[in-house]
């Protein structure tokens, strides 16, 4: 007895009774000739599958079965493809030349930084909030309401 015919077959006959057609050996043919090239693993996954779906009390097309193989062979593939995914070891380094624009970069991130916070220290900021007039200018670009003659009090045009 092949898989299909004992997975399969047996299994829609306990189900849904003897097939009402002209001919069950060809209709039985057709089932094994479609799956019959599926592991047993395999077809059992499918055939649960179809017998979850149908929501009728007579047997599943050969093309649902087909359809629910195709489906589990994808996703077993898929779960194995995940399961023995190694990533690669090898770090590729940086240059010595892309750590020194690296460097440059980070730099000039610390000077501007610097600037700004010595902006602040000026006397004519004074007494100004500095969060609330960064989060007023930031609200102000938001809405589209800053442009480039506003002046550093916070004037909106």
């Amino acid at each position: 007895m092949t898989p299909v015919e004992k997975l399969v077959l047996l299994r829609f006959a306990n189900l849904y009774g003897a097939p009402q057609v002209p001919d069950q050996k060809k209709f039985f043919a057709e089932y094994v000739r479609v799956l019959g090239q599926a592991s047993p693993a395999r077809l059992e996954a499918a055939i649960d599958r179809v017998v979850a779906a149908n929501t009728f009390h007579i047997w599943p097309t050969v093309g649902a079965c087909a359809q629910a193989l195709k489906e589990v062979v994808i996703e077993q593939d898929r779960a194995r493809e995940i399961a023995n995914y190694k990533p690669a070891e090898t770090r590729i380094e940086p240059s010595n030349a892309e750590k020194a624009q690296v460097q440059q970069i980070v730099a000039r991130a610390k000077a501007s930084l610097a600037a700004a916070e010595a902006r602040w220290q000026q006397p004519g900021f004074a007494g100004i909030d500095r969060e609330a007039w960064i989060t007023r200018q930031t609200g102000l670009i938001a809405a589209g309401k800053w442009c480039l003659s506003t002046s550093l009090r916070g004037q909106a045009t």
